[in-house]
């Protein structure tokens, strides 16, 4: 029986379980008007996770999804992979970069165009954003930063890129890149991660003892120190008008574009990595676990789903499958 609580603007069938793809999962189905038509929806949580491939001998960094087709990257091994079979598969690129193993490759995508951020093994510890536009075949070398890129983020057209204290904005789909702010951070505290969302930058730092929200309106130009919160912040999302950050103990919430942030439910596991997808927001943990967590009311109440074999790197969600890199190169997928 369809219901409707927002006044006839939605309406879903109440259906707990989908068969998908042989397997039963839990989902909502309904319809949704959005710009006076009305369009069918289908959302699922991440319940199930199988094992896939390992890539390469150990360490994997990140994993992104643009244009079709799954990226990745791994560290000892120095390589970036592509999947363009929904992540069952992966290739190894075989790119002719002679970088160094101590190397922490991230990943950003937007408008059709991968980035990361390599030092080539030359004695030199240059660091240069490279840049694919055939989704992820083929790379070339673009802009010298200032340090490692830890943290790349899309949003309105512009792209941002966080060294160890350095912000970085290119406006030109990541062919050039250009200084914006040195952040006022103490010695031992670095960015870890960036979102976007609803026209807001926001960057989460990481200490011992220092761990702090900035946030930028005017597409990465400046950036403002928004709130300190308990512990390292690891990860920070954006969904449906809120962001999430995961620190070491606490998820935590802000509904007005980060500008201010409460604490949530307690978990003390590190959080790592962070999707929104259909109105839920999915973490993966790591360090002390290896978990998969679900919020299906923004962020305020989080569900366990699954454990998976060790740190969970990084996640991404694309042509209804989400995927899962953890810290020895194994691919995880849920679909």
């Amino acid at each position: 029986m369809p219901a409707s609580t927002k006044d006839g603007s939605t309406f879903r069938e109440v259906r707990p379980w989908a068969n998908v793809g042989n397997t039963w999962k839990k989902a909502v189905r309904g319809w949704i008007k959005k710009g006076g038509v009305w369009k069918r929806f289908f959302r699922s949580t991440p319940e199930t996770w199988t094992q896939q491939q390992s890539l390469g001998t150990n360490d994997g960094v990140a994993v992104t999804f643009g244009n079709g087709v799954f990226v990745a990257t791994t560290r000892l091994d120095a390589a970036i992979w592509r999947s363009t079979d929904n992540g069952q598969t992966w290739v190894d690129q075989q790119l002719p970069i002679n970088w160094e193993d101590t190397n922490i490759p991230q990943l950003g995508y937007g408008n059709g165009v991968f980035v990361t951020c390599i030092e080539i093994n030359d004695g030199s510890n240059d660091r240069y954003v490279w840049r694919s536009t055939d989704s992820g075949q083929t790379w070339t070398q673009q802009t010298l930063l200032s340090g490692e890129a830890i943290a790349f983020a899309y949003g309105n057209g512009v792209f941002v890129a966080a060294t160890e204290n350095d912000l970085w904005r290119s406006t030109d789909h990541g062919q050039s890149w250009q200084l914006q702010q040195t952040l006022s951070l103490p010695s031992f505290a670095r960015p870890e991660e960036i979102s976007y969302g609803n026209g807001v930058f926001v960057l989460c730092t990481h200490s011992g003892g220092y761990n702090s929200v900035w946030r930028s309106t005017d597409n990465g130009q400046s950036w403002s120190e928004q709130q300190v919160l308990d512990s390292p912040v690891f990860t920070v999302a954006y969904g449906d008008g809120i962001f999430i950050a995961g620190t070491d103990e606490y998820f935590w919430r802000s509904t007005d574009y980060g500008q201010t942030w409460t604490q949530q439910q307690a978990l003390s596991q590190m959080k790592k990595s962070s999707v929104f997808v259909h109105g839920i927001f999915v973490v993966g943990t790591g360090f002390s676990a290896s978990d998969i967590w679900v919020s299906e009311d923004g962020g305020q109440t989080w569900e366990q789903k699954q454990t998976l074999d060790d740190d969970i790197e990084g996640l991404a969600y694309g042509n209804d499958t989400y995927v899962a890199l953890t810290s020895p190169g194994t691919i995880w997928r849920s679909i």
